[in-house]
């Protein structure tokens, strides 16, 4: 999904970038597309209005993060591993992974 950022200026002199929007059946909406020829068409249309230097093209993804938790540990009675325990499964990893010992 394409989208299209214009620059502004605040009335405090700093520069910002805001969505492109497009009136659609008279409300302003945020203009985003799939197509390059769509959005190669929408920069021109908009380009003398704001300028090239004052355009840019954002490509917007989305992605979704799956978490599961299996165990909710009270901290409170959680066991403190030692470091001869790290160091056991350091080692059972490290066997596993590549054989042998370490």
């Amino acid at each position: 999904m394409y989208k299209i950022l214009i620059k502004y200026t605040s009335k405090l002199n700093k520069i910002y970038w805001r969505f492109y929007e497009k009136l659609e059946d008279g409300t302003n909406i945020e203009f985003s597309t799939d197509s390059i020829d769509v959005l190669e068409s929408e920069i021109q249309k908009i380009a003398s209005k704001f300028g090239y230097d004052d355009i840019k093209i954002v490509k917007d993804f989305t992605y979704n993060i799956l978490v599961d938790i299996s165990e909710i540990i009270d901290l409170d009675e959680a066991e403190i591993a030692t470091s001869e325990d790290v160091s056991n499964v350091f080692d059972t990893a490290f066997s596993k992974v590549f054989g042998g010992g370490v």
